[in-house]
C-alpha cells in the first residue's frame, strides 16, 4: 500500500456515502465542502460490516466531533479500523464535496 490515498466523492441525498479503506494508515483527514442543509455523519467499522460513530477532531477546534453541519476539515488517528465513512445522514438539500486522504 503507497504511504497516501486519497478518494473523493460527491455526497447527496441519493448517494449520501463515501467509504475510506483506512488499512495500513495511521492517520485520516476529511476535507467537506460544498453548498448543503443537513448532517454529515462520521463513522468506523473494525470488521467492515457494521459501523459506529467516530469522532474526528475539527481542524479549528480541539474539540472532537462525530457529525458535522458545515464545510471544515477534520482528522483522527485511525490505526486499528478496517474502514471510515462520511454519511449524508440527514440530507435536506445540497451537496457535500467530500474528500478522504489516508497518512502513515
Amino acid at each position: 500500500m503507497s504511504a497516501n490515498a486519497s478518494m473523493s466523492k460527491n455526497l447527496t441525498a441519493a448517494a449520501p456515502t463515501l467509504t475510506f479503506d483506512v488499512r495500513g494508515f495511521k492517520k485520516v483527514a476529511l476535507q467537506l465542502d460544498g453548498t448543503f442543509t443537513g448532517t454529515v455523519s462520521f463513522e468506523a467499522s473494525v470488521n467492515g460490516r457494521t459501523f459506529v460513530a467516530f469522532n474526528m477532531t475539527p481542524s479549528n477546534s480541539g474539540t472532537d466531533a462525530s457529525s458535522a453541519t458545515a464545510v471544515g476539515a477534520f482528522s483522527k488517528d485511525c490505526g486499528g479500523y478496517l474502514l471510515v465513512q462520511a454519511r449524508f445522514s440527514t440530507a435536506t438539500s445540497g451537496t457535500v464535496i467530500t474528500d478522504f486522504h489516508g497518512v502513515n
